[in-house]
């Protein structure tokens, strides 16, 4: 005997099938220039769109960079069930979001591979797009990202936010979207971590719970899943916080070097003031400058006017009467939109607003930097800047880079401003190096010879990125130190003399 057994297309798209509450998830990695999920992981309602095949949903495009009054982005796309079965996502998709005023936002649209869906299988599909379709005047290339949604029987928990966030501890709360009967499960561990790998507290019965045994300096990441009885939900998240660092600890001691490498200590111990009121201030940015040429680097975004950005460092215990050494490299980076036409100036404060550091002692200017080099070498080709520090009165200061800068002639925005690292060394108050007639020089042979009337205790050499490349004990009036092993460049040099200490720079060529 013989069974007959079809199947049936619904094409059109019935009104009723891929409606409604769906958990979309981000399969791919994050952007690495935004460094936030393109969507985060949520419940999105499900809309007809402007014909019978046509669906779209409405969130806020990279949520978690925390912009202010964001609109919303409406992701429209088509099911395509007349010619198979491929999603495709509208072209021009509004993101409301650009790396400046004054210029088109970045948009989606479609991409090269489509998403793909079963016109009798509403329960899931793939959602993929391009991101950066227009750039929106940032520094990067367009990508493609790609989505599940799963139509949500049990619904993801909303409104998920951290709270109470003390050195080793945080809460985490959230509401719940189901009925009663509810209990849900908390899943975190350090920023970027797979799921099932992090610690796990699991059938909580009410809407928070407490995270333990965390870590000072450190993102974390945290999801929580809802349980339905039979059912669960995807999870949601992640949800990044941040646990400070210790900023008193880490920036102190004498020579320091910070090249902007942790993400954490940035956003926990520095100060950041947007006076220009424009959504760009000065950001810490990890960025393949080329392959394998990965940097860090502190920067301040472009504008479509006059910019006034500031950048306060932590706060250092400085001594009155003893001189800092302030040895920075920095460059300027060209937009789509406009060249680099940066000014930079460097102040030292004692307070972290406009008014203290306008107030404070300027240690150097700069105006009209421009990019130095291609941008792949931005960094290797970066500029050299310094200044010297005597405070009157022993206290914290913080040092403070002011940028500011105006697009150029029939541009629509200025460039960028880089700061790569920065180099912060202590000289004692003393009259030992004046009365021991200390001199030094580095000769045609790269030796660098030092001589005073007194016997010279030691000598030091760090790189600008805070290495220590020499260090001898010495024990004469009279050294010398051979150079040869090092490479090309501006070291900072430091020579002990009676307990006393100096610190030059000198270039070995």
């Amino acid at each position: 005997m013989l069974v007959s057994i079809n199947f049936y297309a619904q094409c059109p798209i019935p009104a009723t099938s891929f409606v409604g509450d769906y958990n979309i998830t981000q399969v791919t990695s994050n952007n690495t220039f935004l460094d936030v999920p393109s969507f985060n992981t949520q419940v999105v309602s499900l809309t007809v769109g402007a014909s019978t095949n046509a669906r779209e949903f409405s969130a806020l495009y990279a949520e978690d960079l925390g912009v202010p009054d964001q609109t919303p982005t409406v992701v429209s796309f088509t099911l395509d069930c007349p010619n198979g079965s491929d999603v495709i996502v509208d072209a021009g998709i509004n993101t409301f979001l650009a790396c400046g005023p004054g210029i088109p936002s970045i948009t989606l649209g479609p991409a090269a591979t489509t998403g793909v869906f079963d016109e009798n299988d509403d329960s899931s599909f793939t959602l993929i797009l391009e991101e950066f379709e227009t750039l929106g005047g940032c520094m990067t290339t367009p990508r493609t990202v790609e989505f599940t949604l799963t139509k949500a029987s049990c619904a993801a928990p909303q409104m998920v936010s951290v709270s109470n966030i003390t050195n080793t501890t945080a809460d985490v709360s959230w509401t719940n979207p189901n009925g009663g009967g509810t209990t849900f499960d908390v899943e975190y561990g350090i920023q970027g971590f797979a799921l099932g790998t992090g610690t796990t507290i699991s059938g909580i019965s009410g809407l928070s719970t407490q995270m333990t045994n965390l870590q000072q300096g450190n993102f974390y990441d945290v999801y929580v899943t809802s349980n339905c009885g039979s059912d669960s939900s995807i999870p949601a998240g992640p949800i990044e916080f941040l646990v400070p660092s210790d900023c008193a600890s880490i920036y102190s001691g004498f020579p320091f070097v910070e090249d902007f490498g942790s993400s954490a200590d940035f956003a926990s111990c520095y100060t950041v003031i947007d006076e220009d009121a424009n959504g760009t201030g000065w950001i810490q940015q990890e960025l393949e400058l080329s392959p394998g040429n990965v940097q860090t680097f502190s920067t301040n975004g472009l504008n479509a006017s006059t910019k006034e950005d500031y950048l306060f460092t932590p706060a250092f215990s400085l001594t009155a009467g003893n001189t800092y050494d302030f040895t920075f490299r920095f460059n300027g980076a060209d937009a789509a939109n406009g060249l680099a036409n940066e000014d930079l100036e460097v102040l030292v404060a004692q307070g972290t607003t406009v008014a203290d550091a306008n107030a404070g002692t300027s240690i150097f200017t700069q105006t009209g930097i421009v990019q130095t080099g291609a941008f792949a070498d931005v960094e290797s080709q970066a500029s050299t800047g310094s200044g010297s520090f005597t405070p009157n009165v022993t206290g914290d200061y913080h040092f403070v880079f002011k940028s500011t800068g105006s697009p150029l002639a029939g541009a629509a925005t200025t460039g960028f401003l880089l700061v790569f690292d920065y180099n912060l060394d202590e000289t004692l108050s003393t009259d030992v190096f004046e009365t021991s007639n200390f001199d030094y020089f580095v000769d045609s042979r790269n030796t660098l010879n030092l001589s005073a009337n007194q016997a010279i205790d030691n000598v030091s050499l760090h790189n600008l990125l805070g290495q220590n490349v020499i260090s001898q004990k010495l024990g004469s009036n009279n050294e010398s130190i051979d150079l040869n092993s090092l490479t090309s460049g501006v070291y900072l040099t430091k020579v002990q003399i009676n307990g006393s200490s100096k610190t030059f720079k000198i270039i070995v060529k």
